[in-house]
């Protein structure tokens, strides 16, 4: 608090005196510094470079009647954190970024943000498959380290209808080869940036010679593919935030739709954002799609209640992707500790202008599932501001 002003920090990125302006950023900060204005704050967002360690205090931004206002306060006794990437881009950001965690370690203000062990659990999918099996087994599907035998190859096939052959560290859907058995042979497709490339093998040992020279000697896993109810000719995942305001976990959600044929509904891949409801409703029908979507809120509330008791840092948001077989059953393919925000039919020509500076139906879409988002960020952050004063 300075000057009757209550601030509450939003660390934006890492690198040195850089404006508040990834568009992933902005789609949550600036619902957030609206609504904090709204509710008697101010949110500072800032970088750890900016800090200064030997006087606690950091130049920063605050949104003020849609612009950005340099800004200088006290480091505010509450921080959230949102960034991505950045972490290696300049060696002097990089060390002031070392001793600002150092201080945040140690200070009387309180920082939330992913923990690194959590981060880094979740980018590794054996070890995420590892805890989920101890959570709920078969949440997540049945995983192994990808060792190139035949015989691995040969029980999986026999096994599951689909079998992903995967980076064990996920990059955007990329890299993946999905393994078909068909009447005569096999298919193995190959994703990368839109392109799917199928190659016919007629034998087990020709897929194991078409997977290794794909891998190019990296790392990768086999894992159970999931059969998936279809929506003309598209698989579809839904994508879910589960969001803590410090009392209790609420779900942010869209659908996310292949491209016609293809296995892997990531946008990366030619996927696109659906309604969820909507889309559920389609396959469904309503009564059984409201039944199947509280079914997966309600895992999304209990699998982050479990993750959350696993790190002293309490967590904000959590994203995973949610897939539903034939059966009916649920299942987590994905987990992610930097959701962007959902936003499917927020549409922005250029998000860095119009966002702040939205027409009526832009607003409409952005209240409807921007601002919900933002609220339960801030409703946390003044939880924690509260409990502090």
């Amino acid at each position: 608090m300075e000057n009757d002003i209550k601030y509450i920090g939003y660390t934006h990125n890492i690198r040195n005196k850089t404006l508040p302006r990834s568009t992933y950023f902005l789609y949550r900060a600036v619902p957030m510094a609206e609504l904090c204005e709204q509710l008697g704050y101010r949110l500072l967002m800032y970088t750890p470079y900016d800090v200064n360690l030997e006087n606690n205090r950091v130049k920063g931004y605050t949104l003020i009647n849609n612009k950005f206002i340099p800004t200088e306060a006290e480091i505010p006794l509450v921080n959230g954190d949102w960034f991505i990437k950045g972490r290696n881009t300049n060696p002097k950001s990089n060390k002031h970024y070392s001793n600002y965690k150092k201080y945040r370690a140690k200070s009387t203000t309180k920082h939330f943000y992913p923990p690194r062990k959590f981060s880094t659990l979740v980018r590794d999918k054996l070890k995420t498959f590892e805890l989920l099996e101890k959570f709920k087994p078969g949440l997540n599907p049945y995983t192994e380290v990808f060792n190139s035998t035949i015989e691995q190859l040969t029980r999986f096939s026999e096994s599951y209808e689909n079998v992903f052959i995967k980076p064990n560290t996920g990059n955007m859907g990329n890299n993946i080869m999905v393994l078909q058995k068909r009447l005569h042979g096999y298919t193995l497709s190959f994703y990368k940036t839109k392109k799917k490339v199928i190659a016919f093998c007629n034998t087990i040992d020709e897929v194991l010679i078409e997977a290794d020279t794909l891998m190019a000697g990296k790392k990768y896993l086999i894992q159970q593919g999931i059969n998936t109810p279809m929506y003309k000719d598209s698989t579809f995942i839904i994508r879910l935030i589960a969001v803590y305001d410090g009392e209790q976990w609420h779900s942010i959600y869209k659908g996310v739709l292949s491209a016609a044929e293809n296995s892997i509904a990531n946008s990366s891949q030619g996927g696109y954002n659906y309604f969820l409801r909507d889309l559920l409703n389609k396959i469904y029908g309503e009564e059984k799609a409201a039944h199947m979507l509280e079914k997966i809120i309600q895992t999304a509330a209990e699998l982050s209640t479990f993750l959350d008791s696993k790190y002293e840092v309490e967590l904000m948001e959590i994203a995973y992707d949610f897939v539903i077989d034939t059966a009916d059953d649920i299942h987590v393919v994905e987990i992610n500790t930097k959701p962007g925000a959902t936003k499917p039919g927020i549409k922005f020509t250029n998000p860095k202008q119009e966002i702040l500076n939205r027409t009526a139906e832009q607003e409409e879409m952005f209240q409807k599932y921007a601002m919900p988002h933002a609220t339960h960020l801030v409703n946390f952050l003044i939880k924690k501001m509260n409990d502090l004063t």
